[in-house]
């Protein structure tokens, strides 16, 4: 099943846990937004970072997190698609050529996380 996210955030500050629902975080983790209607604690996937070569499928944790230990990730570049693309699994998206895809963390020189249609995804 897909998640979407709402938006992508950067945590400002470590965090820890202080309930079974809440995650960990550190200063500068990733963080991938699910929820944000709550004024104080935001529903959030952690994003978990792979080394070269590191064949771990593991997903990130997921859970609550206080909103103002966290701020809206920034676009990093604008991107125009050179060709279109059928997304080929509930992580990806479809798009058209000449499409404008916003990049937002670059994991590897193949995959992107992008915001497209106000939609985020892995591209």
């Amino acid at each position: 099943m897909p998640l979407n996210y709402v938006s992508i955030c950067i945590a400002l500050y470590d965090y820890t846990a202080q309930n079974n629902d809440e995650i960990f975080f550190k200063e500068d983790d990733i963080l991938y937004i699910l929820e944000n209607d709550d004024d104080k604690r935001w529903k959030a996937k952690l994003k978990i970072e792979k080394s070269e070569g590191d064949e771990n499928t593991e997903e990130g944790q997921i859970g609550l997190v206080p909103s103002n230990y966290i701020q809206e990730a920034e676009c990093k570049s604008v991107l125009k698609a050179v060709y279109d693309y059928e997304a080929q699994s509930d992580e990806e998206l479809s798009f058209k050529e000449d499409n404008i895809l916003y990049l937002y963390d670059k994991d590897d020189s193949d995959w992107y996380l992008v915001k497209f249609n106000d939609v985020f995804d892995i591209e």
